[in-house]
């Protein structure tokens, strides 16, 4: 998937740090996407919050 998706990833991090593809590298992206991949349900997960008046 991430192969098939390169010139998008490079792109998208482009648009999030400010990197041009000739200074990222594709294992630079991979760590990132696999790290949210793992955590996304959990971080999707409703909280319930304090809220003192």
């Amino acid at each position: 998937m991430v192969q098939d998706n390169i010139k998008a990833l490079e792109d998208a991090f482009l648009a999030d740090y400010g990197r041009n593809r000739y200074q990222t590298s594709v294992g630079e992206l991979v760590l990132p996407i696999s790290y949210a991949a793992e955590h996304l349900q959990e971080w999707m997960k409703s909280k319930k919050l304090k809220i003192e008046a």
